[in-house]
């Protein structure tokens, strides 16, 4: 387990997680999300992992009002201390985050920006687990002392930076290729990709079939395809390694891709939160990217 003081390992095995369930200082939670309307609050009640608790993107993990445009801004510290607090997250604490696919680096991404870094994704997730399980509502846990720090506001990037993307700015676009090309735009005003981005699909970057993170090694070199390359590497056409902008839909799959960098020694992206749902209604008059831009 990580000591107070210490950050964490970015991913824990299956293994590792089996042995250590009933470790005082572990806080497992699990994130699960869909795009389709499915309910995973529900989906959490028939089946989750043994001992942990539930949070929900659009109520735990989303600003009310918060910090950046689109679907899911920033909490306030103040929310996201109290959320914490009511997860059980103490600062002693030793976070370990699953869901069903990209979620769980949302929440990873949210503590280390309030200043918290013993957090771990479990590789493989739910998909892949085979050790206890429960099921009903998400259990009651002692309230945490966890303290939202200072935000870390170098790891955000705004709107007016995406809009006239600077020179040598590499933006990174955690979307399907579909989304990217412009074929579909659910929720959003309009389809399409905001003007230079590249395509890095968040899934096709980091996992296995099965749903385990790639080796980091080819992440890296999936990465180095879209222009992402370590320190000191240079950067394949535009874009610099360390001057990374990662979006998404609404500041949530960019999270996995931007955790996806850090497996690969990447210097870390920084995220735009609004992300396309900000930036398709903030400039609704210009032109509707698709293709292969």
């Amino acid at each position: 387990m990580s000591a107070t003081g210490s950050a964490a390992p970015l991913l824990v095995s299956q293994a590792w997680l089996l042995d250590h369930l009933d470790d005082p200082v572990l806080r497992l939670i699990d994130t699960r999300y869909y795009l389709d309307g499915s309910l995973p609050g529900e989906e959490f009640e028939r089946r989750h992992i043994a001992g942990a608790v539930y949070a929900d993107v659009e109520r735990d993990l989303t600003g009310h009002p918060g910090r950046g445009g689109g679907r899911h801004p920033l909490p306030a510290a103040e929310e996201f201390e109290d959320t914490a607090r009511r997860l059980g997250i103490s600062m002693s604490s030793h976070v370990v985050l699953y869901s069903n696919s990209f979620a769980a680096a949302r929440l990873w991404w949210m503590l280390r920006y309030f200043g918290f870094e013993r957090v771990s994704v479990l590789d493989g997730g739910l998909a892949g687990w085979g050790g206890p399980e429960a099921s009903g509502p998400s259990p009651s846990v002692p309230p945490g002392d966890f303290v939202a720090r200072a935000e870390h506001l170098e790891r955000l990037a705004v709107y007016e930076e995406v809009v006239d993307l600077p020179a040598g700015t590499l933006l990174l676009d955690a979307r399907g290729p579909d989304r990217y090309r412009g074929e579909v735009a659910p929720g959003d005003p309009y389809p399409g990709h905001i003007p230079g981005a590249r395509s890095a699909h968040w899934q096709a970057v980091s996992w296995e079939p099965d749903e385990h993170f790639s080796p980091p090694e080819e992440i890296g070199s999936r990465l180095a395809a879209a222009g992402a390359t370590r320190a000191g590497e240079g950067a394949a056409g535009e874009g610099a390694a360390g001057d990374v902008i990662c979006y998404c839909g609404s500041g949530v799959q960019a999270c996995h891709l931007i955790l996806a960098t850090q497996l690969a020694g990447i210097p870390e992206p920084r995220l735009y939160v609004g992300s396309w749902s900000e930036y398709s209604r903030r400039v609704p008059s210009r032109p509707r990217r698709g293709g292969g831009e």
